[in-house]
């Protein structure tokens, strides 16, 4: 009836186009795991998917190949805001690190919580 080399296979599917799509799909996963802005451990997936739809007679049948890339997310930037007012308004801005931190807190010439003295009746 078919010959060997007429027997369907993956690697004979649309003359190797579903191997190929394979091999794209795996590389991106491959190229995700070596990117420092995502979860190391995160899980990746290649899905192949072949659909097979036969007619009446079940003798010819369509088919369509897909394969898609699950990758990891990337991993979220975050940071640290101080948030004020001005005569304007709100305004922020961005700490880069303690010695930012120390910086603006120099710049504001930050005073010392000064120890309050309770007196009266209640103490």
């Amino acid at each position: 009836m078919f010959t060997k080399d007429e027997i369907l296979s993956l690697d004979t599917i649309a003359d190797g186009a579903a191997l190929y799509r394979f091999q794209e799909e795996l590389q991106k996963v491959i190229d995700d795991i070596l990117d420092p802005n995502t979860k190391p451990n995160a899980t990746r997936k290649v899905i192949l998917t072949l659909a097979i739809v036969p007619d009446e007679e079940r003798n010819v049948a369509g088919f369509y190949v897909d394969c898609i890339s699950k990758l990891a997310p990337v991993k979220p930037i975050t940071g640290s805001i101080a948030i004020g007012k001005s005569s304007s308004g709100g305004v922020a801005r961005e700490f880069k690190g303690q010695e930012d931190w120390i910086k603006n807190q120099e710049k504001q010439k930050v005073q010392p919580l000064r120890k309050v003295e309770r007196g009266g009746e209640d103490d």
